[in-house]
């Protein structure tokens, strides 16, 4: 290496990296300018460029900025003064360049951790819809909690970068959506409190100074379509009225910023009336920043600034839109665009320096608040280990978050749990049964342990004499070909209970994969030659159970009619086969309950998947829909029998104030287990743009054999905010409500606070 060539400035007597000539850092060195010679300060101490901890301000630096007495605000300000206009361009894009006469390394903002931190070596847990599933949000700041250790520990070792481009909370409004899996379901309640336990989970550790790693929730907004009848999400305008942005599509991102503090948010790729999100400075201004008091900084989705010019055409020239999203509020490309672009849009005054620098110093405050640039012994994360990696608390916390995702949807005459005193053999069946792949579902990462559904029920009769005969039978996807079918059925005719592992994978649900080609599942049933495998086998006379593994619900309308027994896994995970397994016999009580509508096969003829609104046809989700589903959100049975009694509330809640429901809740048995409670009101002076019923609060619970409990849930007075046409606002009505839980109904009505009542009185 020449040294004097690659140097491209020193302080005397200062610390500084020595860059080679590829802009990677290598050594730390100090340079004596009286002698102009380098003396090695820490030789072989090598850092990769993007993922490296990149900690420059050791004792001996004299940057301003280094000085860790001053705020991470004053720090920045210090830091950004000293940049050129390239330099901070160069610094708005995912991969940010080095800044060699400073000491900078670069930095990839680019990595997931969806259900686990991505494409490494890390526990893979279940995906965010069975997650949902599981109605426990504390379970899901545990969960994001060991997530950002995992991904602190690969930070260490140099594997990953410490901002995450996670977690998706966009409302799952239409079961054809191939990312459906990724969002946290179809409530907008629902997913808010999720998305704002995990975002605690991932950001907020045991250092006080410094945060533990960046979650970026996703993708604001108003999008759910990936690619359909020639229409992409990169070109795609989403028709969206204020009634269903501020009701459906917005509150779970106003939860993950107000109250989760998250410190990014992804512009999506779609346009919302017109703007394309990532130049929309009603959502990303107005909304985000003025409204919700947003501080952090936005990303885009890769390439999504790029779509502003070309496809959307939303201005004319390159430069124009590079300097539309910036002014928005769009501070970090992922991709290239401002990188090409923005020295030409500031040199044409389209945009000024003093606009880069506040997208730049959004930027570099929160690496500094990541203590990148810090000494180690600074910061408390830089201590954690490769122990921590995939450990066994991680794993237990794998199945247990498995196990409590697993939905019962069916189980006529109590065939389940199955008794292994009773069984000889056991046929287990499906493309899906011992796919090792599948159960990750996707953003995935590449956990050294995993059990798949074949696996756990073989480890669930591990100590027993019973059989396990297996056959694939068909594959997913592909055409009906049922040249595997013999196997199958013979293995069927032989086991005292046959066990199908049916559903979906990648080919037929992911991202830029919507379930709309007719040769797959548009019509959202079994792909392939599942059905069919699923009718022979039921038709050899062998008591059937099916599993569904799947990311998005499959309308099993036949086998909901035939099977008798049918459970929801979801993609479970590395731990899914064990935690399925446990349910099948009776290890573990299910809980789970449905955070999506299950709809029948009829929905894809009613309701076009291109149409935004939640009130068109027959109505979308739960909260709208007026057809009878397949299965209804909240949907999910348990070994225990629960029963409801003595459900209550006030009679009167002043606008504005929170309020209690309380039921009693019994296990009439035969097993310990637990119970979701879900709390749904209904404004009885409904309008057509509000929903006919919504989630409004829920608990978890678990009962012993006989144990009866009155329980109390706190409803927040924002639940029953409604949009209000007259002043384009959400408010509370006046109005009379209904509260129901399970089968049982109260009511109460909402009356203007007292200092309304004053207000009224003044005039």
């Amino acid at each position: 290496m020449d040294e004097n060539k690659c140097i491209e400035s020193a302080l005397d007597g200062a610390v500084i990296w020595l860059w080679d000539c590829n802009g990677t850092p290598n050594q730390v060195w100090a340079y004596d300018a009286s002698s102009k010679t380098l003396v090695n300060g820490h030789a072989g101490r090598c850092l990769s460029a993007g993922i490296s901890p990149g900690h420059i301000c050791e004792p001996g630096f004299v940057f301003d900025w280094c000085d860790p007495t001053l705020d991470m605000k004053t720090r920045t300000k210090l830091l950004v003064s000293s940049l050129t206009l390239e330099e901070k361009i160069m610094q708005m894009n995912t991969y940010a360049a080095p800044i060699p006469r400073l000491g900078i390394p670069s930095y990839d903002w680019w990595y997931e951790s969806l259900h686990g931190v991505g494409s490494v070596v890390a526990t893979s847990y279940p995906t965010p819809l069975g997650l949902a599933a599981t109605f426990n949000p504390s379970l899901l700041h545990t969960l994001a909690t060991a997530i950002s250790t995992e991904a602190r520990v690969l930070n260490n070792l140099g594997k990953v970068g410490l901002t995450f481009f996670a977690p998706n909370i966009n409302i799952f409004r239409d079961p054809r959506w191939g990312r459906g899996m990724e969002t946290y379901g179809e409530d907008p309640f629902l997913s808010g409190t999720m998305v704002e336990q995990f975002v605690k989970g991932l950001q907020n550790g045991f250092d006080d100074k410094y945060v533990k790693v960046v979650a970026t929730p996703k993708h604001y907004a108003a999008y759910s379509l990936e690619n359909f009848h020639n229409v992409t999400r990169m070109s795609f305008d989403a028709k969206v009225s204020d009634a269903d942005l501020f009701q459906t599509y917005l509150p779970a991102f106003e939860a993950a910023v107000k109250y989760g503090k998250a410190r990014s948010v992804m512009c999506s790729y779609n346009s919302v009336n017109g703007a394309p999100s990532c130049a929309n400075r009603r959502l990303l201004q107005e909304i985000l920043r003025d409204s919700w008091g947003f501080e952090g900084y936005v990303v885009s989705d890769c390439d999504a600034v790029r779509n502003v010019y070309d496809p959307h055409r939303y201005k004319a020239t390159p430069e124009e839109s590079a300097a539309e999203s910036v002014l928005a509020g769009t501070d970090l490309d992922c991709g290239t665009f401002y990188r090409q672009h923005l020295e030409d849009a500031v040199n044409k005054r389209l945009l000024s320096e003093a606009d880069i620098d506040i997208s730049v110093s959004r930027l570099f405050e929160q690496r500094f608040k990541l203590g990148v640039f810090d000494p180690p012994s600074r910061v408390k994360y830089r201590q954690l280990g490769a122990e921590l990696l995939e450990n066994s608390e991680h794993r237990q916390l794998a199945l247990q978050a498995a196990q409590e995702s697993v939905v019962l949807l069916k189980n006529e005459g109590s065939i389940l749990p199955l008794d292994r005193s009773k069984l000889r053999s056991v046929a287990v069946i499906g493309p899906n049964a011992d796919d090792r792949e599948v159960i990750l579902g996707n953003y995935q990462g590449k956990p050294t342990y995993r059990s798949t559904h074949l696996e756990g029920v073989k480890h669930a009769l591990i100590d027993t004499n019973v059989t396990v005969l297996y056959a694939k039978g068909c594959s997913v996807v592909g055409p009906k070909d049922h040249k595997e079918f013999d196997a199958a059925i013979e293995s069927a005719k032989q086991a005292d209970v046959a066990i199908l592992y049916l559903g979906l994978n990648s080919l037929v649900e992911d991202e830029a994969n919507d379930r709309v080609d007719d040769n797959l599942a548009s019509n959202l049933t079994l792909p392939g030659a599942q059905m069919d495998l699923l009718k022979a086998v039921m038709a050899t006379g062998t008591p059937t159970v099916l599993v569904l593994v799947n990311g998005g619900p499959v309308a099993i309308s036949w086998g909901k009619q035939h099977v008798p027994a049918i459970l929801e896994a979801w993609y479970g995970g590395q731990a899914a086969g064990n935690a399925t397994a446990s349910i099948l016999f009776g290890d573990y009580n299910p809980s789970a309950v449905l955070p999506v509508t299950i709809y029948d096969e009829t929905f894809i003829h009613k309701m076009p998947f291109d149409d935004m609104s939640m009130t068109a046809s027959i109505g979308r989700t739960y909260r709208y829909m007026t057809d009878k589903p397949l299965w209804p959100f909240g949907h999910g049975l348990s070994y225990s029998q629960f029963k409801f009694s003595d459900l209550s509330t006030r009679s009167q809640v002043h606008v504005g104030e929170p309020f209690d429901v309380t039921v009693t809740v019994e296990n009439e048995g035969p097993l310990a287990g637990a119970k979701v409670l879900l709390i749904f009101a209904s404004f009885t002076q409904r309008a057509s743009i509000h929903p006919l019923q919504t989630l409004v609060g829920f608990t978890k619970i678990f009962l012993d054999i006989g144990e009866r409990r009155t329980v109390s849930v706190h409803v927040e007075a924002e639940r029953l905010k409604l949009y209000d046409e007259l002043s384009r606002s959400m408010k509370v009505p006046i109005s009379s409500w209904r509260i129901n839980v399970g089968t049982l109904t109260t009511s109460f009505e909402t009356v203007p606070s007292p200092a309304d009542l004053i207000r009224v009185a003044d005039l």
